[in-house]
């Protein structure tokens, strides 16, 4: 039997249908951006327990008039070289450091990478009010907070107890008319927090604009054809999430987002889309994946 479950959302102004024993969602899928009518509900390919693998999110609070903060993106840089594609990096830019400014000509701070979800990720944990760079990885507790200096993201890592995976996740997005429709699957491998949360954003990498850093000799200057990768761009649902639905081993859903793309200045080539789930109870992220928007 179908068993379906309604989830309303009225913050965010939009419905997601959940199913839990078919690969199938009605339409209207409702977001806050758009309704969907023309996206149909794909066929996903099926989940080999064996070959799902725990990854990481790290999330780095970063700002582009931060001079400390090319420090922490490099080093983010060389732990995803060194984990692959079980660490996936997102650049959250926020505070004051992050804000415009339209002074400084050619080379000026104009571009906005401030977003709804970072900020409010940032309200929840407090990172810019601890002095930028920090980081969380998913978003577990160092000490005695998950907020960690750049300098110990590394060491951090290191120290979590590898444990089997306990959710895998597919993601398959389909695009009409200037909208993504994405929809991730879940299929739980062990029992989770009943009261668990999916969260869905897009991230650009490849992203060319001014950023401030410390060079050789300690002087500030302001690098103006900077690099920036893994930016956050927009969310999905809230920082929050929808709720998930199941919880029980073996359990699995559908869920389906989307975000209109037609009022933005993104390079669709270099975007990705994530998706993860949070420990209602604790905050940590249990599980994320990635895919690139475009293959």
């Amino acid at each position: 039997m179908i068993k379906k479950i309604l989830i309303l959302e009225s913050l965010l102004v939009f419905v997601a249908i959940l199913l839990l024993t078919c690969d199938k969602i009605e339409k209207p899928y409702s977001t806050q951006t758009v309704e969907i009518t023309y996206c149909d509900t794909p066929t996903f390919p099926p989940l080999n327990a064996n070959d799902v693998i725990q990854k990481y999110l790290l999330e780095d609070f970063t700002g582009h008039k931060c001079p400390n903060c090319p420090r922490g993106q490099r080093t983010a840089a060389q732990m995803k070289v060194a984990m692959g594609d079980t660490l996936i990096v997102v650049s959250i830019h926020t505070g004051s450091l992050s804000r415009p400014d339209a002074s400084g000509g050619d080379c000026a701070f104009t571009t906005d990478f401030r977003t709804d979800m970072g900020t409010a990720i940032d309200n929840a944990f407090g990172a810019s009010d601890a002095g930028l760079p920090k980081g969380m990885i998913n978003r577990l507790t160092f000490g005695t907070k998950p907020l960690v200096d750049d300098l110990n993201w590394e060491a951090s890592m290191r120290s979590i107890e590898r444990k089997a995976p306990s959710i895998g996740l597919q993601i398959i997005p389909d695009i009409h008319n200037d909208t993504v429709c994405i929809f991730v699957k879940t299929s739980l491998l062990s029992t989770i927090d009943s009261g668990a949360r999916i969260c869905v954003a897009l991230v650009e990498d490849s992203i060319v604009a001014p950023q401030k850093g410390n060079v050789a000799n300690g002087d500030l200057a302001t690098m103006c054809d900077y690099v920036h990768n893994h930016v956050l761009r927009c969310g999905a649902t809230s920082y929050e999430g929808v709720a998930l639905g199941i919880s029980q081993a073996g359990d699995t859903t559908i869920n389906a987002f989307a975000i209109a793309l037609n009022t933005t200045q993104w390079n669709t080539a270099h975007c990705h889309l994530i998706a993860y789930i949070i420990d209602k109870t604790t905050q940590q992220i249990l599980q994320i994946e990635e895919k690139k928007l475009i293959e």
